[in-house]
């Protein structure tokens, strides 16, 4: 998650999943920068239909607009035969 130099601060995004606000993990926070790239090296599992990912941005700044980059690797869910989860890159 990329925030561009100006932002001062002042904008905000949450990733959701269904209902629920995933990254970050606490849901009193927001990933927030300026200049400032933001990595994590989290994994969550998708496996309940709509497998979709909701990220909400806002801006406390009156004055100006601002961008984020947000930028989500995804790889596929392989079950085992004990029904343990792993996890695999996909061929780019």
């Amino acid at each position: 998650m990329l925030f561009p130099a100006g932002h001062t601060g002042l904008t905000h995004v949450v990733i959701y999943y269904h209902e629920r606000q995933i990254f970050p993990t606490s849901p009193e926070q927001s990933f927030c920068g300026d200049d400032h790239l933001i990595t994590f090296d989290e994994q969550f599992a998708i496996i309940e239909l709509p497998y979709e990912l909701v990220v909400y941005g806002w801006n406390d700044d009156e004055f100006y607009a601002h961008t984020v980059y947000v930028d989500l690797t995804v790889r596929e869910l392989y079950t085992t035969q004990t029904s343990e989860a792993t996890y695999a890159a996909l061929p780019e």
